[in-house]
């Protein structure tokens, strides 16, 4: 009877000990199916995200997840799917050679539970991958030096502003002005140099300054059809995104003049359906005619502000254009209104001078942002027939800027937005005149995704969550 008691409580004993053996391997195993399971999400969403839009990346360093999978819409269940494919060979490691795995777990069930696309918040992913691209191709301090360069660029442009304000509206005349006006002989002669301005203004800038020989492109693009001009499609969940840096804009700036072309580019571009993608970024019209034109006319204005501020400021001209207004108002008798005329004589002579600059400019040529006596080219005498002239044939501006250097100019005054859009749409535009890349849709590409995968393991329902994209470290 005692070695009996003492055998039930031994049975006992060990029941329980067996029971906890038991519920401590089932604890490893869930354990080790949580590890597994983890193990397989992180796996599949690094391969997934391996499998970047590579054309889109060798053209334009940026890096997407294409979201559609070749469609022109967001195709998700093939990205789970795929994300499912990679997970099970870690799930189940042995499915294929029929081997034992440590662990019996179910085929990996994926849902996407977030996604970020390029085009989400502006753009903000585009902006980011873009300014990553080219502090890559930039040395150094590069990108702070174009910065520092934009900036000098702007105080230059306000200091001029402010002198022409200060002597645009000055029509008083000086002795010592009078004086060497009275020494200039412009001859009988000597035409109203505004009327031949003012009928060259109606000949468009297009007739006045596109090289001999050179046409203009033809090529025209369905805005309606663009990133800018259609409704986008938007990412899900709180996925958080990069904070834009201070020289993100020299920056943009930068990847543009880099990847795009203009009117003075050696070669056209090479797909897409502008040739004039800088031109484009600035006016953002349908056709490259039209943003030629909105370009040359904005560089006219640039052009024609800083040449009469240095015609309002400097003696000499102010001289010259008062022996021209003498002779103009002597002709029909009234020699009081010569100062006045004089003045509408200098922004006359501006916007001449601005043609022969454009033309430099088109031809591949530097100007100047400032004028002085040794760079201008277009005297008094030649005013009144300056489109017969070719003016004084000074040497090229070594100091000077190129029609690109004008361009970011241009480029700089553009908001972050709005040359975000535009970069947007040229990448689109070209992608899509790519061999295979016809259903290319920016808002298609993914930057970040967050991912559930869900499996049974030993009875038990298994989950587990994942962030991935290419701008998590």
């Amino acid at each position: 009877m005692k070695k009996a008691s003492i055998t039930l409580y031994l049975c006992l004993i060990l029941s329980v000990l067996l029971s906890l053996i038991a519920v401590s391997f089932y604890s490893a195993r869930i354990a080790a199916g949580r590890a597994i399971l983890a193990c397989s999400l992180e796996e599949g969403m690094f391969s997934l995200f391996g499998e970047y839009d590579s054309k889109l990346f060798a053209r334009y360093g940026l890096m997407f997840l294409d979201g559609g999978r070749g469609d022109s819409s967001l195709r998700l269940h093939k990205l789970t799917d795929r994300t499912e494919e990679y997970a099970s060979y870690i799930v189940n490691p042995g499915r294929d050679t029929g081997g034992k795995v440590p662990v019996s777990m179910s085929v990996p069930a994926a849902s996407i539970t977030g996604y970020v696309l390029a085009t989400d918040g502006g753009g903000e992913a585009f902006r980011r991958q873009v300014c990553t691209a080219m502090k890559g191709r930039l040395a150094g301090n590069a990108a702070r030096k174009v910065l520092r360069l934009s900036q000098e660029t702007q105080t230059l442009a306000e200091t001029q502003r402010s002198e022409l304000q200060k002597n645009q509206n000055d029509d008083s005349v000086t002795e010592s002005e009078q004086a060497a006006a009275d020494v200039i002989d412009l001859g009988p002669d000597y035409s109203d140099p505004r009327d031949s301005v003012a009928a060259a203004r109606r000949m468009g800038i297009m007739n006045l300054v596109i090289p001999a020989g050179r046409t203009v492109s033809a090529g025209t693009v369905d805005l309606a059809d663009l990133p800018s001009g259609r409704s986008l499609q938007r990412g899900i969940g709180g996925i958080a995104v990069s904070k834009r840096g201070l020289a993100d804009h020299a920056l943009l700036m930068e990847y543009a003049v880099e990847m795009f072309h203009s009117f003075t580019s050696a070669d056209a571009a090479e797909q897409g359906g502008l040739q004039y993608q800088l031109e484009y970024l600035i006016c953002q019209k349908g056709s490259d005619a039209e943003n030629l034109k909105g370009t040359l006319n904005r560089l006219m204005l640039m052009r024609e502000a800083s040449n009469l501020a240095f015609l309002t400021a400097n003696p000499a001209k102010r001289a010259e254009s008062l022996a021209a207004a003498t002779a103009v108002t002597g002709l029909f008798g009234a020699p009081y209104l010569a100062p006045l005329v004089a003045a509408g004589i200098r922004t006359a002579w501006a916007f001449a001078e601005g043609v022969f600059d454009l033309r430099r400019l088109l031809n591949g040529e530097k100007v100047s942002l400032v004028k002085t006596e040794e760079n201008w080219q277009l005297s008094i005498s030649q005013l009144p027939t300056f489109l017969n002239s070719s003016g004084s044939g000074t040497e090229e501006d070594s100091d000077g800027l190129d029609y690109e250097g004008y361009l970011r100019l241009l480029l700089l005054i553009k908001s972050d937005t709005d040359l975000t859009k535009g970069l947007m749409d040229l990448v689109e535009d070209t992608m899509r005149h790519t061999d295979g890349e016809n259903n290319f849709r920016i808002d298609n590409c993914i930057d970040a995704m967050a991912m559930e995968l869900t499996v049974t393991a030993e009875g038990k329902e298994l989950k587990t969550y994942e962030q991935y994209g290419y701008g998590m470290n």
